[in-house]
């Protein structure tokens, strides 16, 4: 994800597709938080990953369809929390603070 950061901070902007075998929504979100344009599981076809390529290439955005159904449904269940509204300080927590955090915010 840091190499994705520093990628996506350059002027211009790498495009970065992320090829992964991690199936974890967490994974996905922290990905398209870093800048990734998209992202494909290492099992897919080859011809969709050439696909793939062509299409970030091109300044497209491309999920794989699990990708795509696991957003839909945290998105519904509010797990995933828009942007805009996010608190940029919340990058800054450790991992442990922000399980504390969590934990609090569950009560």
């Amino acid at each position: 994800m840091a190499a994705t950061r520093e990628l996506t901070a350059l002027v211009p902007p790498a495009r970065v597709l992320i090829l992964t075998t991690f199936r974890r929504d967490d994974y996905v979100f922290e990905a398209l938080r870093a800048g990734a344009s998209g992202f494909l599981f290492k099992d897919c076809y080859p011809q969709d990953l050439v696909n793939a390529i062509r299409t970030v290439a091109a300044g497209e955005a491309l999920l794989a369809p699990a990708v795509v159904r696991g957003l839909i449904d945290a998105f519904v269940s509010g797990a995933v929390v828009p942007r805009a509204a996010r608190d940029d300080r919340l990058d800054a927590l450790t991992e442990r603070e922000a399980e504390v955090l969590r934990q609090v915010a569950k009560g």
